[in-house]
């Protein structure tokens, strides 16, 4: 009975470490990066300053890189191989964008891949603009909500801070989008460290929009063409086809966004 017992111990044990080994040979990728943090240190307000960083595929395992995703618009990256054998390596090229960002910064690269126990690695880019010489136009804020009926005429007022050394002229300002065109077309003169607010009319178009794109034209060196966003918020109609007037409308029935 003892020799039973003891032989069937036996056979347990053989099948745990058999288990473990056959788990601890299962093949897994493993990702690495250098350096994990840039620092620019001070840099000049306006130019794109560029940095690299090295993946590397520490595993015995082929690394996918699923998603690449950066914390700010005004960061760009391009990864050179999304798939990385056993000690591989790729470089992940980023740009910065400073125009328009004044002070300290610190952005983010995210770095989503198969890698089980690092799923999400974070790369990281930081450092200080320095403002140059001259005007520096800031929209307050740059993204502006209206709420109109289709075919009523849309107000917005623009917030032109000048937080520059010298005087900023606007030049004129556009719409992207819709046929509106030319909103301004005379000059604007706003002394530094001050503000002048602008009432800009336009009429809406007979359909249904999501956002109107403005172009803010200055003389400031670092960032001539300033982007403002406008975001409608159209009011609900009683009858919805007569006064918008679009067929592919009709598949759009709630109207506040």
């Amino acid at each position: 009975m003892r020799k039973k017992f003891f032989l069937s111990m036996l056979a347990i044990f053989y099948l745990i470490s058999l288990s473990s080994c056959v788990w601890a040979k299962t093949p897994s990728p493993c990702i690495e990066a250098s350096p994990l943090s840039f620092d620019f240190g001070k840099i000049k307000e306006g130019p794109i300053y560029k940095t690299k960083f090295r993946v590397d595929n520490c595993g015995d395992a082929p690394l996918r890189i699923l998603h690449v995703r950066t914390s700010c618009g005004c960061t760009g990256v391009v990864i050179g191989k999304k798939i990385l054998n056993p000690s591989e390596s790729t470089n992940v090229m980023v740009t910065f964008h400073s125009a328009g960002i004044s002070g300290p910064f610190r952005k983010y690269i995210s770095i989503q891949s198969n890698d089980p126990t690092c799923p999400n690695l974070l790369l990281e880019i930081k450092g200080i603009t320095v403002p140059q010489p001259g005007p520096r136009l800031v929209l307050e804020p740059w993204k502006v909500h209206i709420l109109k009926k289709v075919n009523d005429k849309a107000f917005v007022r623009l917030k032109l801070t000048n937080k520059g050394t010298k005087t900023l002229i606007i030049t004129k300002i556009i719409a992207l989008h819709y046929n509106i065109g030319l909103l301004h077309n005379k000059q604007i003169l706003i002394p530094p460290h001050t503000r002048k607010v602008l009432r800009l009319s336009f009429k809406t178009p007979p359909f249904i929009i999501r956002k109107f794109v403005f172009l803010i034209y200055s003389n400031d060196p670092n960032q001539p063409i300033h982007y403002l966003l406008v975001l409608p918020k159209i009011k609900k109609s009683h009858n919805f086809k007569q006064d918008f007037g679009c067929p592919a409308c009709e598949e759009q029935r709630e109207l506040n966004f």
